[in-house]
């Protein structure tokens, strides 16, 4: 009898843990923002793309004194990661194929102010003052090889606040679903819809005023009530979004982006001592018309969620992927997996969220993807199940 009372108890502890857990989920599923896209009023034009403006990159001023000293870096997360194994690794279109011809769309080149890139610092020195050190490089030489895979599922995201228009960047993460910061999406103020921009365009492989797999509309867009509701500032735990993008009717199919270009997986609690790459169209490199990548080794601060790497990248960049092991299988390299993932590669970590107030430093930083990046595109995908 005593046993049984036991076991009960036990059972029972066991049982409200799951409810709670539960409960906690489903008050963060809850908190979700999103919002639709409106035909009637949302688009670009010409003079919306010659206008165009880089996303200023959020400095962290409400960052705590010394929060990225080195004594303050947390130790390697124990909780379990969690490795998506949902993706395309995708070969880019040939050129002279049919779809190619109906995609390949020129933007016009922005013009671009003086004032837009007076916050850009000096771009002369590989590590900044707190020896976060990196390297710097365009993604690729040439268009075709920035066409091919993994380079292919990262684009430049145009949208509009009001009806000024910016360009932050962005990343296939399903079929149809970009990933990007939410602050290229909400404001971040009022923690509802009245916060969110709009005209959300993608363009995938975007290089020097070229499309080469068109423009792609958006039909829903979805963020954190962490961030919808966190004030603007950063660092913000959760400073991410989803985008889901619209198909396209080629050749009298609906088809959608991730088919043609592939798209990237995803990782939780993965940021922290790994060799990361963030990818991006910085506005203070080659004018923001060409992809740009950065190497670092990711450093975590376990209480604020957040993450840091050496980067001279700017405004622009907000949005982009951090990625462990970017780049393209070669021919020799080991297929097993490990722990259930092939060779960890092309996982996106974190997006590019904010960097150091004072420029010298070369820093950039982004929220770390956890549990609730996973309620959130699982929200993101029973809603919209063909986008992924």
């Amino acid at each position: 009898m005593k046993l049984f009372v036991k076991n009960t108890a036990i059972l029972n502890i066991f049982l409200l843990i799951l409810i709670g857990k539960n409960v906690i989920a489903q008050n963060y599923l809850n908190s979700i923002v999103s919002s639709q896209i409106n035909q009637s009023i949302e688009g670009f034009s010409y003079e919306d793309y010659r206008n165009t403006k880089p996303m200023k990159m959020p400095r962290e001023v409400s960052a705590p004194k010394n929060i990225f000293d080195l004594k303050n870096q947390a130790p390697l997360s124990e909780k379990q990661k969690f490795f998506s194994n949902d993706f395309e690794s995708i070969g880019a279109i040939n050129n002279n194929s049919t779809e190619f011809k109906i995609l390949l769309k020129n933007i016009p080149l922005p013009i671009y102010q003086q004032e837009d890139f007076n916050d850009i610092g000096d771009n002369s020195r590989y590590y900044g003052t707190s020896n976060f050190k990196y390297s710097s490089a365009r993604v690729a030489n040439t268009s075709a090889e920035e066409n091919t895979y993994p380079h292919s599922a990262i684009g430049k995201l145009y949208f509009k606040k009001g009806s000024i228009a910016y360009v932050c960047t962005a990343s296939l993460v399903r079929k149809s679903i970009l990933v990007t910061a939410g602050h290229c999406v909400h404001s971040g103020i009022g923690g509802d819809q009245k916060g969110f921009f709009n005209s959300f365009e993608y363009v995938p492989s975007y290089r020097n005023g070229v499309a080469p797999y068109g423009t792609w509309n958006y039909s829903k867009v979805y963020t954190s009530g962490i961030w919808a509701s966190g004030g603007g500032v950063v660092p913000n735990t959760e400073d991410w979004a989803l985008i889901v993008l619209q198909r396209k009717d080629i050749n009298s199919q609906l088809t959608t982006v991730g088919a043609i270009t592939g798209w990237l997986n995803f990782a939780t609690f993965a940021l922290g001592g790994e060799q990361l790459t963030a990818v991006g169209y910085p506005g203070n490199l080659d004018n923001g018309q060409v992809k740009h990548r950065v190497e670092s080794v990711g450093r975590f601060y376990g209480i604020y969620n957040i993450g840091a790497w050496g980067s001279d990248m700017e405004q622009g960049s907000s949005g982009g992927p951090v990625v462990m092991n970017y780049g393209s299988y070669y021919s020799n390299s080991s297929l097993a997996p490990i722990n259930n993932v092939r060779n960890y590669s092309n996982y996106i970590v974190s997006v590019t969220s904010f960097g150091a107030t004072d420029k010298a430093v070369k820093r950039q930083g982004g929220s770390e993807l956890n549990d609730n990046f996973k309620l959130l595109i699982n929200r993101a995908c029973t809603e919209n199940p063909w986008a992924c």
